[in-house]
Formats: C-alpha cells, sequence, structure tokens
C-alpha cells in the first residue's frame, strides 16, 4: 500500500512539474509579447515577475519533500485568482477573454482533492471573480495603440487555457485509477481480520466485553474518554477494537460513544423537568463538552434538534 501511496504521490509531483514549466514558458511568452509589440511596461513586469511564482513552486517541488505537494498547490490555488484579475481589470473594456485563465483551476482543484475542499475553493473562485467585476467595471486606465492585435493575445489566452487543460485531462484518469487501487488496498486491510469465522467469532466476543463495560462504567460521560483508554480496559489494541465496532454498524469509535451518549441525553431529558434545568446540564452530564457539537450529533442520530426532541417530548407528558 505504502508503494502505491508514493505512486500517487510521484504523479501528482510529476503533473505539478508540468504544469509550472507551461505555466512559466507561457508568462514569459506574453511578457515578451508586451515589451517588444506592445511597448508595453506594466503587463510585460507583471507576466515577467509572475513567471518568477512557477519557477519557484519548481524549484520546491525538486528541493522539499514529496509530501510537501499539496501546500506547494493550495498556494497556487490562493494567489493564482488573485494573480490573474489584474489582467481582467486592465483589459476590461477592450476584452474579457483574460476570464479564460480562471478556467483550469476547477480542473486543478478536482484533481488534486476531494468533494468538500472543491466546493470551498469555488467559493473563493467566485468570490474574487465577483470582487474583480465590481473592480473592472469602474476602471478605465488602458488605452490600447493596436485592437487587432490584441485579438492575436486574446487567441494565445484561449490557446494557453486549452493547453493547461489538456495537461490535467491526461493525468486526471491515470491519476484516478492509482487512487481506486490505494483505497481498495486501505479498505481491504482494514478489513481483512474479519474476512474469517474464527475472526467473526473473536470480533463478536471483544465487542460484548466493550459493550458490557461501556454499561457498567459508563465510559462515555467523560468528554476526554478515547479509544486508547478503551484499550486498556479491555485488553485489545485500537485496530481491532475500531474493527469490531465497525462490525456492529458503527462508522466509528466516536460514532460507537456518541451513540450512548445521545441515548443517555434522551434518557435525562425524560426524567428531568427542562422548564426547571438547564440544557447545558443534561448534555454535560452525558459526555458533551461543547453545545455545538451536541447539537450537530443530536440531530445526526435523531434526526431533529434537541429543542424540537424537547418540545416532543413535553407535549407527550401533557
Amino acid at each position: 500500500m505504502e508503494k502505491t501511496k508514493s505512486h500517487i504521490l510521484n504523479l501528482e509531483k510529476r503533473i505539478l512539474k508540468v504544469y509550472d514549466i507551461t505555466v512559466s514558458t507561457i508568462l514569459i511568452l506574453f511578457s515578451s509579447i508586451f515589451f517588444i509589440i506592445f511597448n508595453d511596461i506594466i503587463m510585460g513586469y507583471y507576466c515577467l515577475i509572475g513567471s518568477l511564482f512557477p519557477i519557484t513552486s519548481l524549484i520546491l517541488v525538486y528541493l522539499l519533500s514529496i509530501k510537501t505537494i499539496n501546500k506547494i498547490i493550495h498556494f497556487h490555488l490562493i494567489i493564482g485568482p488573485i494573480y490573474l484579475s489584474f489582467p481582467v481589470v486592465y483589459f476590461w473594456s477592450y476584452s474579457i477573454m483574460n476570464l479564460c485563465w480562471y478556467i483550469p483551476i476547477p480542473f486543478i482543484v478536482y484533481i488534486f482533492f476531494k468533494k468538500n475542499t472543491f466546493i470551498k475553493y469555488m467559493i473563493y473562485l467566485i468570490i474574487v471573480i465577483g470582487i474583480t467585476f465590481f473592480i473592472a467595471n469602474d476602471f478605465n486606465y488602458y488605452s490600447i495603440s493596436s485592437y487587432k492585435m490584441l485579438r492575436y493575445t486574446d487567441l494565445l489566452v484561449i490557446g494557453s487555457n486549452i493547453l493547461t487543460m489538456c495537461i490535467f485531462l491526461h493525468y486526471k484518469d491515470r491519476l484516478r485509477k492509482i487512487q481506486i487501487v490505494y483505497d481498495k488496498k486501505r479498505l481491504s486491510i482494514k478489513n481483512r481480520i474479519i474476512t474469517n469465522e474464527n475472526n467473526i467469532s473473536s470480533t463478536i466476543s471483544l465487542f460484548t466485553k466493550i459493550d458490557a463495560l461501556m454499561i457498567e462504567k459508563e465510559f462515555f460521560t467523560n468528554p476526554k474518554f478515547s479509544i486508547s483508554q478503551l484499550s486498556i480496559e479491555v485488553g485489545a489494541n485500537n485496530n481491532y477494537i475500531s474493527q469490531s465496532i465497525r462490525y456492529h454498524g458503527y462508522l466509528n469509535f466516536n460514532h460507537y460513544v456518541n451513540h450512548y451518549r445521545i441515548n443517555n441525553v434522551k434518557k435525562l431529558i425524560k426524567e428531568n423537568d427542562m422548564s426547571k434545568i438547564k440544557l447545558f446540564y443534561i448534555y454535560s452530564k452525558a459526555g458533551f463538552n461543547n453545545q455545538s457539537t451536541f447539537n450537530k450529533v443530536f440531530k445526526d442520530f435523531e434526526g431533529i434538534t434537541p429543542s424540537e426532541y424537547i418540545d416532543f417530548i413535553q407535549k407527550n407528558k401533557l
């Protein structure tokens, strides 16, 4: 499995290298065009300075540990949209083709990160583009001497972005295939101990012991209770405990403990007059150390909020 993981990291490293070389070459090309053809010092230096970022990234990829790849990619995704906003604003009165520079960003996020990260970066990108539009509408600085030449640079913008997307599309399937193999191996290792009849028997026996101790000693009432502490109590290692808990339908150790905590909360709500005591007393006694976590876990288990549950219980008491 470590070999597969290393293969993934090496492929990500290769993608980043190719991307950095491509982007730095494109920016140097644009810098030359603005210096020589347009005689535009501002955009010439802007592209030239911009080319230093992928070059620096490329150097870091070679010098730093392979495990720092994600940090470098995050840097690209945070700084990149802001850097791209300037040419959009600068040429806004004459061309909107520079918006194309934003298109490869979703491809980058999609390839390297999972759904939650993808959504966060898309929100960030939308905010940056929105601010760029707002500034561009009030910006009227650039005076172009050759509108016809700008059309050629627009074609170059489109071509550059198509090239960038082709790079990511080329590597996307290869990376996904390796990732699928890695995920399958990881799942296989997690479930290997529960694949034969003898282990199933020992898994059930271990869970019976865990459950009996949980009920007897009410470990769940301790907010800091951990799987390591449970390991000491039952005399089994963390992996066996986790596998035993998952085998009995729980997602993980926290899900199992929270199951007991929520049941205890419901019991305390039924036993007490909620008009006379605070909810804090209930959830803290059950093992939750803050209300936001308690509210989220309660709704996950019961499908309603704690206050809705309390209202329901009180109405049924009347």
